[in-house]
């Protein structure tokens, strides 16, 4: 390393140089995409269409979203890739309760153990497998039900969960963004 010049980050078995090339045109909710470093701690588990976002820390992996239950497989195997045994996933987060966004909630908590934080709005749907009927989306969310999920957590907007000194901090954004 030259002086100043900052080292660069540790890399992980497994993870992919080049996600765009990989994934190509694909960009289905379930096409298989390699693992790769998002930044620092972060890294890159999800599909060619749907991110899932694997988050390192002292006191564990915190796994945001799952995509699609057919996803679910694959998302595992992408940890596994990384060198990360999917046990060490302690918490589960997510965006918002589509199942294209953690449809495979059930499939990752059953595998891992982990604890799911949800938002308020988000408590029902996923404890039920089912779209609130407030959500824009419900009629056609219907033809989609989840599997049930247990609920350890709500966090109402604002408030945080500190995972081995990183702080995750929900924001309710109740629209589909």
């Amino acid at each position: 390393t030259s002086l100043g010049a900052a080292p660069a980050p540790a890399e992980r078995p497994g993870a992919s140089k080049d996600i765009a090339g990989a994934c190509g045109e694909k960009d289905g909710w379930s096409d298989p995409a390699p693992p790769a470093k998002i930044h620092g701690k972060t890294w890159y588990v999800g599909t060619c269409g749907i991110t899932v976002v694997l988050v390192e820390t002292a006191a564990g992996l915190v796994l945001i979203d799952t995509g699609p239950e057919d996803a679910a497989l694959h998302v595992l195997a992408n940890v596994k890739a990384l060198g990360f045994d999917p046990k060490q996933i302690k918490w589960l987060l997510m965006t918002h309760e589509h199942f294209d966004h953690v449809g495979g909630m059930a499939v990752i908590q059953a595998a891992t153990g982990a604890r799911l934080v949800v938002s308020p709005g988000a408590a029902r749907p996923m404890r039920t497998g089912r779209a609130d009927q407030s959500d824009p989306q419900a009629s056609w969310l219907a033809d989609y039900p989840m599997k049930p999920v247990r609920v350890d957590r709500v966090l109402r907007s604002g408030a945080s969960l500190t995972v081995g000194g990183t702080r995750f901090t929900m924001y309710a954004n109740p629209t589909h963004s």
